[in-house]
């Protein structure tokens, strides 16, 4: 028995000395648990879809409603019995479908029939969500511990970054600098099907994608951004402080990006010191002098027009208005903790005044979705929603 190998490596004339084939395959979606008990009720508003890390969840939050109120929570993943850790969402460019990564990240869940599953050492997964009933449509497996999920301006692309800390944590020091990289996955989406997996950085997060659909930047935890090129898919990295930290003990932790409306800059969120530091995409390279620090952990932002950035920060909790050519706060917000506890992303409404924020919570009770209004900078409603939501996407009102 022990020959077996060899004979059949002899009649396929195989390289011993080449690397094994990545092994790729599917699941089926009729084998998966991926249905809610019945549609979703149609939204009269901008319809929210908001992903429940701890929940395994997408909760349809309706804007048109008075006062704004959760319509469903739809359950995804493939075993009911198992956390897997839905992180981050992105519409469709038909906004028919929303694709949601499967993490398997939930701390202290790992107890499952997969036992690794919660540990972010099993491959995640991009699930394509019918938005209209909630049911499963496509499966596109990934590496472990998916990050962020960004669909390209036209639609032609969907990427996922990994944010693979287990490459660093479980390095040695003989280990190549390039083995602790993580891969971007760029996806098509009309097919489902891999394109290209592309190595850039260790433990990558944030996805900012130009409004051309031919760049992408990508946060790295060791202090530098990846610039990916969509039709090459030539990648290089950007240091993005002028001394910074290490793989070990980064200075800054990039996560978040935001990406002005022109393509022109890439605001990077500072996870550990708490800046918002600028990024030049003609230059390539950063800005120097403009900066902010909000002395705590900076996560994702929009644009409101071109002039205003808008970002929430961690610990203390605030909403930041800020001028994005110069860096200056115009405003901010402090959160009572009873509505927003660790805000972890931003998006305006439609209409341009309210604004909604995702606060993950305690990560034991729910989350709360949390409207703001654009001119008084308070609070309007407060929405609870799944445990540790942590992404927003919004489909317009109809």
């Amino acid at each position: 028995m022990r020959l077996a190998p060899v004979v059949l490596c002899a009649l396929a004339a195989c390289d011993q000395s080449a690397p094994p084939p990545e092994v790729k395959f599917e699941l089926d979606p009729d084998a998966t648990f991926n249905v809610a008990a019945e549609p979703p009720p149609a939204a009269v508003g901008d319809l929210l879809m908001i992903t429940n890390n701890f929940d395994d969840s997408v909760s349809y939050v309706d804007l048109g409603l008075v006062p704004p109120a959760e319509i469903a929570r739809v359950p995804v993943g493939f075993n009911p019995v198992e956390r897997e850790g839905p992180h981050h969402l992105s519409l469709s460019h038909d906004q028919q479908s929303v694709w949601v990564g499967i993490s398997n990240f939930v701390p202290n869940s790992g107890s499952g029939p997969h036992g690794s599953h919660g540990a972010g050492t099993a491959d995640g997964h991009a699930l394509q969500i019918r938005v209209a009933d909630g049911v499963q449509i496509a499966d596109v497996r990934v590496d472990r511990n998916p990050g962020d999920i960004r669909m390209s301006p036209d639609g032609s692309k969907l990427l996922m970054s990994h944010f693979d800390l287990l490459r660093v944590t479980s390095a040695t020091p003989t280990t190549p600098i390039e083995d602790l990289n993580s891969r971007l996955a760029i996806i098509d989406p009309a097919t489902a099907t891999r394109l290209a997996m592309v190595s850039i950085c260790p433990a990558a997060h944030g996805i900012a994608i130009a409004p051309d659909s031919k760049t992408a930047y990508v946060a790295c935890y060791d202090d530098r951004i990846a610039i990916v090129d969509l039709e090459t898919y030539a990648a290089h990295t950007v240091n993005v402080l002028p001394i910074p930290g290490t793989i070990a003990n980064p200075a800054c932790q990039p996560y978040a990006l935001t990406i002005s409306p022109d393509g022109a800059t890439v605001w990077v969120g500072c996870f550990i010191s708490g800046e918002l530091r600028a990024y030049d995409t003609a230059s390539d390279s950063m800005i120097a002098g403009r900066s902010v620090d909000l002395g705590s952990a900076a996560l994702f932002g929009s644009y409101l027009d071109a002039d205003t950035l808008v970002v929430p920060s961690q610990g203390p909790d605030k909403l930041w208005w800020i001028d994005a050519a110069t860096g200056d706060v115009k405003a901010s917000l402090a959160f009572d903790v009873a509505q927003c506890d660790r805000p972890h992303v931003v998006r305006p409404a439609s209409d341009g005044q309210r604004l909604a924020v995702v606060c993950e919570g305690d990560r034991v009770t729910p989350g709360t979705l949390v409207i703001v209004d654009r001119t008084s900078k308070l609070v309007t409603d407060v929405v609870p929603v799944g445990r540790f939501p942590d992404d927003i996407a919004l489909r317009p009102k109809p």
